[in-house]
């Protein structure tokens, strides 16, 4: 009889520790940052921009952006490059030293 409860207890005891950690699971997951867009400079209607402003994407280290008049433009390094701020172009990563610093956000 003893021995039952002490089953039954241990059974209760197992379901609760495994939904405390389904929920703590879910919470970490949930609690990831997705990346946004980078925001670009405005630029008034009647301003003429000089130079070009050029944006890493925090998700891949291939893409970056191109602003214009405020609108970021995602563009692409060749496959085997990654955008480099430091110098604002195409690099190797070896020099560019790039790291995604957020989840990509999903587009479903």
């Amino acid at each position: 009889m003893i021995n039952c409860r002490v089953e039954k207890m241990f059974h209760r005891l197992a379901l609760v520790l495994l939904v405390s950690a389904s929920l703590i699971f879910l919470t970490i997951c949930d609690a990831r940052e997705t990346c946004q867009d980078p925001t670009c400079p405005s630029v008034a209607d009647d301003e003429v921009e000089w130079g070009l402003t050029l944006l890493p994407a925090p998700s891949n280290c291939n893409e970056f952006f191109i602003c214009n008049r405020g609108i970021p433009i995602r563009m692409f390094c060749p496959a085997t490059l990654v955008f480099n701020p430091a110098i604002n172009v195409c690099d190797y990563q070896r020099n560019a030293k790039c790291r995604v610093t957020c989840e990509p956000k999903d587009d479903n």
